[in-house]
């Protein structure tokens, strides 16, 4: 086993207990696979450490909304990544970071602005990472801390940035959750037609998704 195939199964116990047996051990289960990871990591030198067993488990349990969870994972990991001179590292590393800042902002905790700068330059790591998932949870993550400081260019920008994406990759279950929360977003600045536009949108995928999953659904 490698790093990414072991948590690639953590991340699916994690997923499960969730949201089908509503059971509380993620952590357990979490210090188990991160301790065997880190076995099988110095066993052969092929499998070093670059941080994409972490990406792989921070990605779902921010989709958990376990931020206490993402916080504890990466301060207990960073200081292998900082020091390295790989890049592959490197480039972790810095997304990591931006995994971090996501939790801590939303559990309220206020940006700096030398952290929201940290963000905006992270973007060509994110896009290197060639995972359709991150590049819209990151737009869509810096769409919210542009909200918070009052910014409504950046925040279209990077909601028009994330509907890019999601239709690229064909991903309409995103594109959902991402007008929901422009829905929001123009109901607070009384942008009526612009509200208006994203419910419109909101409702034609919902009629679509709903539709693709009864013909899923007649040949199961």
């Amino acid at each position: 086993c490698t790093g990414i195939d072991i948590s690639m199964r953590l991340t699916s116990i994690l997923i499960y207990n969730h949201f089908i047996s509503k059971e509380s051990n993620e952590i357990e289960i979490l210090m188990m696979f991160y301790h065997r990871e880190m076995a099988y990591n110095h066993l052969d030198d092929n499998y070093s450490l670059n941080g994409e067993f972490e990406l792989v488990i921070c990605m779902v349990l921010i989709y958990m909304k376990s931020f206490h969870k993402v916080l504890q994972l990466i301060d207990d990991v960073e200081h292998l990544y900082k020091t390295t001179e790989s890049k592959k590292s490197n480039l972790n590393y810095r997304i990591l970071q931006c995994y971090k800042l996501s939790a801590q902002h939303s559990l309220g905790m206020e940006m700096t602005k030398t952290q929201i700068e940290f963000l905006k330059s992270c973007k060509s790591e994110i896009l290197a990472s060639k995972n359709y998932f991150l590049q819209i949870y990151y737009h869509s993550f810096l769409s919210s801390v542009q909200f918070s400081e009052g910014n409504r260019v950046q925040v279209e920008r990077h909601f028009n940035s994330a509907m890019e994406i999601c239709d690229e990759a064909n991903y309409r279950l995103c594109s959902l959750g991402i007008l929901k929360k422009m829905v929001i977003y123009y109901n607070e600045w009384g942008e009526k037609t612009k509200e208006s536009i994203c419910l419109s949108e909101e409702r034609d995928i919902l009629r679509d998704v709903s539709s693709i999953f009864d013909m899923e659904t007649l040949f199961v």
